[in-house]
Formats: C-alpha cells, structure tokens, sequence
C-alpha cells in the first residue's frame, strides 16, 4: 500500500513565522518521519489525518484521496480504564465494525500476557500499545501516529517496531508516524527528516 503526499503547505494560523512545506513524499506500507522538536513533525502528521486543513497539496493513498483514518497521539489516550485490555479491544473492534472471530483471530498472534488485567493498573507503555493494537485490529487502512514510541521501555519500543513492519508487510494498513529517537529497524527510503518545515535530503 503506497502513500504519496504531493506540494503540502500549511500556514500556521497563530504563527506566522511557520510554514510547512511544500512537501512531496512517498512511502510504501510505511512512512517515518523524524526530527526535533518544532521541526513540523506533528504538524504534517495533523494535516493528513485531517485535524489541520493544508492550504495546498495533495494526498492519497493506494491511489485514492485519503478517506478513513486513526490518529493515535503521543499520550496514551484510554478512557474505559475500567476494562481489562481485552475489553478495551474488543469494544474498539466492535466500534469499527469488526466481527468479533476476526478481532480474537488478530489479537491472539500478539501474545500479550497483561489482556486480562485492568487498563488502570497497567503502565503508560502497555496502555499506549494497547491504544496501537486497537488500531490495527480496527481495519482502518490509514493509522497515523504521533512519536507512538515515545516513553517507552527498550521491550516495548521492540514490539511496536516489529508490529508496523509486520502489519505493513501484509499491505493491507500504511502506518505513518512520527519519532525522535534514533533506530536501524526501519528503510532509508521509508524515512524522512524535517528541519523547520522542510525536508532534508
């Protein structure tokens, strides 16, 4: 699944000294994109899941206008915490229209061994995978995340990395995120860098 994102501008509305783009890039299955902090990471991140509106440019995906997407932000965001995990996902599941044989199908090949606890008693990690899982149970065939591997242990920050290449290889999800942090699991070609609102070559 190929995302391509051509000649995005967007004008920050409170701050004029802040320009993204013109941006053009693409990715296949999926899409990095690094850079420090006020680079414009989240900033085009937004623009795509549509929680800003671009004043220019273009974007689709496997060669449609982009239609259905998540966005997961950077803090884990679970307010059933009353569930158990499971419960969590499987609502989410339901919500998104996914037969529960399926979602028990997807959900077990993650071999998670806190499912069964409650989302309260469990750390910002496992809540922020749990909130990552839920997306990609869901179907959706965009899941657009802000730094998901931000605040996370070495163990977890392993699983997430190995869950987007997995997921993406099957080609039936693009994962489009954002990170600061410095990794050897992901292609060259799949990663861009930001510098004020720019791409760096």
């Amino acid at each position: 699944m190929k995302l391509e994102v051509k000649d995005l501008i967007y004008k920050h509305q409170l701050n004029n000294n802040f320009c993204l783009g013109p941006l053009s890039l693409t990715g296949e299955g999926y899409l990095r994109v690094l850079g420090a902090n006020g680079s414009g990471k989240t900033t085009l991140l937004k623009c795509l899941a549509g929680i800003y509106r671009a004043s220019k440019g273009t974007a689709y995906l496997a060669g449609k206008e982009l239609d259905h997407v998540i966005w997961v932000g950077a803090e884990a965001a679970i307010y059933w915490d009353s569930l158990t995990a499971k419960e969590y996902i499987m609502l989410q599941a339901k919500l998104y229209g996914v037969a529960k044989s399926d979602a028990e199908k997807k959900l077990v090949k993650f071999k998670l061994d806190y499912l069964n606890q409650n989302i309260f008693s469990l750390s910002t990690g496992q809540k922020k995978i749990i909130s990552i899982i839920s997306c990609v149970i869901s179907a959706c065939p965009l899941v657009i995340m802000d730094e998901p591997d931000s605040n996370l242990d070495e163990a977890n920050r392993e699983f997430l990395y190995d869950l987007i290449l997995q997921e993406s290889s099957l080609r039936k999800q693009f994962f489009l995120f954002s990170s600061h942090i410095p990794s050897n699991h992901f292609s060259e070609d799949n990663t861009k860098k930001l510098n004020a609102g720019h791409l760096m070559c």
